[in-house]
């Protein structure tokens, strides 16, 4: 948010969303591949884990004007717990994600969405995989789930000089898939979605928007283009009213 501020106004957009925050550091240099449409990115969920990120980052999150939502990657449910604790008892949030790998089977979303139950209050958004199915929606419904992120970056794999890469996928490409995945699944579910993926223009929101969604998150823009990210708020949001 910090970094963000200098170079962009913050005012349009609704919320910020954390990088991974797990119970423990992860350790992983991030590696980058560039694509004709986007970037290839694993980042082995690198973080300082939650009481550095605490320590860190909870005085600035109080400094912002725009709601914090906590972004727990899926975890062993006692860690997901212990997280969850943490961050409700010591930093200003609005909500938390809850990040799914695309291994994902129905009945792991329905404990880890318990798991984070038990310790906050907090509205909860289930980030589902991109391979996911309406039973995983359903699964996070049943558990208490506040609402849903479609989705995920799907998971790629390249070959560049001589050896293979395997990420996830950001960038425009994916932005027909998502929007194809939304049409698909936002009608089997109850829950408000939330569209993530592959926007990078008001007219990619937009696109998400009538589909279904009430709300989009921005990704690959942000690191790409901020000020365009900052056009792509203001304008959905103004029409939004």
């Amino acid at each position: 948010g910090n970094v963000y501020r200098s170079r962009v106004d913050l005012a349009p957009f609704g919320a910020i969303i954390t990088r991974p925050i797990s119970l423990r550091p992860h350790r992983f240099k991030p590696l980058v591949t560039e694509l004709q449409q986007g970037f290839l990115l694993e980042d082995g969920l690198h973080n300082p884990g939650v009481k550095q990120v605490l320590r860190r980052y909870g005085p600035h999150w109080a400094q912002l004007s725009l709601p914090i939502i906590a972004h727990l990657p899926a975890n062993e449910t006692n860690a997901l717990t212990r997280t969850a604790r943490a961050l409700t008892q010591n930093a200003p949030l609005a909500a938390i994600e809850l990040g799914l790998p695309a291994d994902t089977f129905p009945d792991d979303v329905f404990d880890c969405v318990t798991a984070i139950r038990a310790e906050s209050e907090l509205p909860v958004l289930v980030k589902i995989p991109f391979e996911a199915s309406a039973d995983h929606m359903d699964a996070a419904a049943a558990a208490g789930a506040d609402a849903l992120v479609i989705s995920a970056p799907p998971r790629g794999t390249i070959y560049r000089q001589g050896e293979t890469r395997a990420g996830d996928l950001y960038g425009t490409g994916i932005h027909s898939l998502v929007l194809n995945k939304l049409e698909r699944l936002i009608p089997s579910t109850r829950l408000p979605v939330v569209a993530a993926g592959g926007i990078h223009t008001v007219s990619d929101a937009r696109a998400y928007l009538a589909a279904g969604a009430v709300a989009v998150q921005l990704d690959s823009i942000l690191f790409i283009n901020p000020k365009q990210a900052q056009e792509i708020a203001q304008l959905v949001g103004e029409e939004a009213k």
